[in-house]
């Protein structure tokens, strides 16, 4: 059962901690659990589908966060804050939409080529050239230059892919594989520490 399923089969003020059922108390139990990661007024619980004194004590404090009166027990209000305040949670961890940039009906970008694919093939190639020292840097023209070929050329070569200078799509995702993790290491290493609140 959903979200949106639960807010419409209990669209009166009957609590939901009595007239939910297990796989109700089971959705709030995730919320839960999902806000407690967040908000560290809001006690870790195990989603059970019991509606015990564990959970009702997480209901208290997320009343007491929001505004609501403590009672622990899921009323509509309560549940609809609940249900909003998750889904805001998860938008705020989902990863941004990617965009693809190697452009269709291409068989590999060339020597001469121009446009936008090329800066972007230019900046990942600039970028990992300051971290592997083999890697030769280029500059961010948008064009498809000699210096860009040969970058290109050596990325190819330190791959182990086709050393054609030409950047096709085993190359492009190479590339971007290796891009994308470099900085995903990047983040796990110098991600600034938020203080901790008083």
């Amino acid at each position: 059962m959903n979200i949106i399923n639960i807010l419409e089969s209990n669209t009166t003020n009957t609590p939901l901690s009595i007239t939910g059922g297990q796989s109700a108390v089971y959705q709030i139990q995730t919320f839960l659990r999902e806000l407690a990661l967040v908000h560290q007024e809001i006690p870790l619980i195990l989603a059970d589908g019991i509606f015990g004194p564990q959970t009702t004590q997480a209901v208290v404090q997320f009343q007491l966060l929001h505004g609501l009166p403590p009672t622990g027990v899921v009323d509509y209000r309560t549940w609809t804050m609940l249900a909003a305040e998750y889904v805001a949670v998860l938008q705020l961890q989902r990863k941004p939409l990617s965009c693809s940039m190697f452009p269709s009906g291409v068989e590999s970008i060339t020597l001469g080529d121009q446009g936008d694919t090329i800066y972007f093939i230019q900046i990942m190639l600039q970028t990992l050239s300051r971290h592997f020292d083999n890697l030769p840097r280029v500059e961010i023209t948008g064009v498809y230059d000699e210096q860009t070929r040969d970058a290109v050329t050596h990325f190819q070569e330190l791959e182990r892919l086709e050393s054609t200078g030409d950047v096709n799509k085993a190359t492009w995702d190479r590339l971007v594989l290796v891009f994308s993790v470099k900085h995903s290491l990047e983040d796990l290493i110098f991600r600034p520490q938020v203080p901790a609140q008083a």
